[in-house]
This record gives structure tokens, sequence and C-alpha cells, in this order.
């Protein structure tokens, strides 16, 4: 075997290895850009759950700011009533 083959098989070993690391981490950016997309799934179902929470608050807000002013109205209604016939 001479030097240069023996060079040449060297520096074919050290760019495999070399091959071999950069697919790894190839994968392991893969895996990591499935996890981010997995989690930005989940941030946009928390999101859209939040926000439909919220939005079933206010309508329960509105009627009950609605039943308060009907009851006060018909409170009106019946003082009014009272009053005019003890009157």
């Amino acid at each position: 075997m001479t030097a240069n083959v023996a060079m040449q098989t060297g520096m074919d070993i050290v760019v495999a290895v070399n091959k071999v690391e950069a697919e790894k981490l190839r994968a392991k950016m893969l895996e990591d850009l499935a996890l981010q997309s997995i989690l930005n799934a989940l941030m946009d179902r928390m999101v859209e759950s939040f926000t439909q929470r919220i939005e079933v608050a206010n309508a329960i807000i509105e009627n009950m700011a609605v039943v308060a002013e009907n009851q006060m109205q018909a409170g009106k209604y019946i003082t009014r009533k009272m009053q005019h016939v003890a009157g």
C-alpha cells in the first residue's frame, strides 16, 4: 500500500464519519421541526379554545345585563302601577 492510497483511505474514512455526523444532525433537525409543528398546532388549539371561552363568558355577561335590565324595568313598571293604584 502506498502512502497516497493510505492517505486517500484515511481521508475517505474522515469524510464518511463527517457524513454520518451530518446525517445525524439532519435527522435531529427534522425531528425538532416535527416537534415544533406539533407545538404550533397545540398552541393554535389552545388560543382557539381560550377565545371561545372568552366569547362564551362575554355572552353570559351580556345575558346577565339584559336580565338585570329587564328586572329593573319590571320593577319600575310595578312601582308605577302600585303608585297609580295607591294614589
